[in-house]
Order: C-alpha cells, then sequence, then structure tokens
C-alpha cells in the first residue's frame, strides 16, 4: 500500500499557462522536498492552446496529478475540486499567479509543527490584501522582488516566527486536513472569486482554529492571474460577493483595509516587545515604510492614522534601524 504524503500542495490555474502556472509549477519542482509530497492540478476549462499547455507539463513532469474542469468554476469552485483530490494532512492551495521559493512550503508545514492550534497558516507576499504584503518597492523586476520577500523571510534579528491574523488570503494558504473536514468546501457562492478567503477565514475561526502568518515564509504574488484579468462584469460580482458577505456574516463584521492590517501587525509586534520577545528591526521597518505608503487620502482618516502610526512607532523605537 502506498503511503499517504503528508503534504498536499493544490494548484488552480486558467488561461496564461506559460506567464502564470508553469512559472508555479517550475518553482515548486525547484523544491527537493515536493517530490515527496503529493501536488494536484486543476486545469479551470482553459481554451484549447493552455489546456494543451497544462497536458504538456503533465508530460514534463509525471509525478502531477492533473484533471480538467469541464467549465471554469472560478476560484470556489476550482479549488473545491483541488480539495477533494488531496490525500494529504496539510493542504497548501496555490493560485496560479504564484511563485514558491525553494523551502518556503516547508516553511510552512514546520509552523503547522510549532503551532498545534492553527487551522490556516499563510505566507508574508508582496501582494495582498491583508497583512500578508511586506513593503517591496514598486517596478522591480520579479526576481528582485521575491530577493527582497526572501531577505524578509530570512531576517536573523529576531522576532517571533508567525503572528496572529484575523483573515487570510487564499492566493497561497496552508490548511489542516482536519480543518476541511470540519468547515467544508469553499462557498461556491462567491463565484468567481472575492471575499471567499475572507468567509473561509472567518468560518475557521467560529470553528475554533487559528489563523496565522508565517513570517519565515514568503511567495511571489502576481495577481489576477488565477481567474482572468479583472472587467466590469467581475468587479460587478465582487461588489454581489461583498453584500453576500455581509449578509452571511453581518453587517457589522469588520473588513479592515490592507493598511489597518498592516498597522495591526506593528501594534502585534510592540505587543510581543513588551512581553519579552523583541521584535525583528529589519520587519519592523519594512512594515513602516509599508504603512507610510498606504496613507489615507482623506484629511481625517490620515490624520487618525498616522497618529496610531505615531503611537506606535514610539512604542517600536528601541528596534529600529539605526541611521
Amino acid at each position: 500500500m502506498t503511503a499517504r504524503p503528508r503534504v498536499s500542495i493544490l494548484v488552480l490555474g486558467y488561461n496564461r499557462f506559460a506567464e502564470t502556472t508553469a512559472l508555479a509549477l517550475a518553482s515548486l519542482h525547484d523544491d527537493p522536498d515536493v517530490a515527496q509530497w503529493q501536488v494536484v492540478v486543476v486545469d479551470n476549462a482553459s481554451d484549447e492552446a493552455n489546456r494543451a499547455a497544462f497536458v504538456a507539463a503533465k508530460a514534463r513532469w509525471p509525478g502531477i496529478e492533473l484533471h480538467h474542469l469541464p467549465v471554469n468554476r472560478g476560484y470556489p469552485g476550482g479549488m473545491n475540486a483541488c480539495l477533494a483530490r488531496a490525500t494529504g494532512e496539510i493542504f497548501i492551495l496555490v493560485s496560479s499567479d504564484i511563485i514558491v521559493p525553494r523551502g518556503m512550503v516547508g516553511r510552512i508545514v514546520e509552523a503547522f509543527d510549532a503551532n498545534p492550534s492553527a487551522g490556516l497558516i499563510a505566507p508574508v507576499t508582496n501582494f495582498a490584501g491583508n497583512a500578508q504584503q511586506v513593503w517591496i518597492d514598486p517596478g522591480l523586476p520579479v526576481n528582485d522582488v521575491i530577493a527582497r520577500g526572501l531577505a524578509y523571510a530570512n531576517a536573523t534579528d529576531g522576532g517571533a516566527d508567525v503572528l496572529a491574523a484575523y483573515r487570510l488570503d487564499f492566493c497561497c494558504v496552508g490548511m489542516r486536513r482536519s480543518v476541511y473536514d470540519e468547515v467544508g468546501p469553499l462557498d461556491e457562492a462567491f463565484i468567481p472569486g472575492y471575499f471567499e478567503d475572507f468567509d473561509y477565514s472567518l468560518r475557521a475561526r467560529a470553528a475554533g482554529f487559528d489563523l496565522l502568518i508565517a513570517e519565515r515564509a514568503f511567495v511571489y504574488h502576481e495577481g489576477g492571474g488565477t481567474f482572468g484579468r479583472m472587467s466590469d462584469a467581475k468587479r460587478q460580482l465582487a461588489n454581489r460577493n461583498r453584500t453576500y458577505f455581509l449578509a452571511r456574516h453581518g453587517a457589522a463584521t469588520p473588513m479592515p483595509h490592507e493598511r489597518d492590517a498592516n498597522a495591526a501587525m506593528l501594534e502585534a509586534y510592540a505587543d510581543a516587545a513588551a512581553a519579552g520577545t523583541p521584535p525583528s528591526p529589519t520587519r519592523v521597518a519594512n512594515r513602516l515604510k509599508l504603512a507610510l505608503a498606504r496613507r489615507p487620502k482623506g484629511v481625517v482618516k490620515r490624520l487618525r492614522y498616522l497618529r496610531r502610526l505615531s503611537a506606535v512607532r514610539k512604542r517600536l523605537a528601541p528596534f529600529l534601524p539605526r541611521p
């Protein structure tokens, strides 16, 4: 009997194979850890040329399990097709527009081992709508973005390996099988996407699982590659999904902006320092730079936000890099 792999890596792709899914698969197969794990690839009803590219990838990397969907089920439906085929104890959900540097999947798995109460763990990245985003100078080539992101992840000047999160972005996320067994699949009412990860985060929290961000794991995220470019029609669908989300979870459900989520991470650094765990000066400086770059445009909001940053900056002053 074949032993069950501990980890299932689930890759969802749609069209633009050469620009997205091919790069994701190449990065995964550059990681020696991946050879021992299950890799499921689902083609979300790509056109004929891209479908052929998926088939060619299967020939190049015979170890992957390739499945084609007859219709595009968006991110939630496509990822549910991946999840239904996962056999491991830890799932790593990967959108097609992700590049996973060598060793990063292993670091997410290590974070699960060190945090038994965690149900969902996500890496930091260059592009996200929550606290997973870290500062990367705009306009850099992909390889430079990855190098900057790895410098953040590899910082050796202190700090906790994980931080608690309110919600996670499912561009790349680790999930325990126990979460999937208890919480169930993603809600396909959110098709083609948008808010399905927020919804799942809150469902997992309600079931008693912790959500964490692994500060030692970084992935590159292009953004927008999983189910195509944003159009006016999809923007309308995103607004519809927001309405559905609030109807499901309540109109008063907190929906913090990315800048507020980042500010909360800075406050978490300060709280950890007060409790005896000094933060990494490298990461403090990075998140402060992101915080300043994301200042609100409105006068009142900006003033309130800058006061919040000023307060946390004072608390973190001992951990700022020396000029």
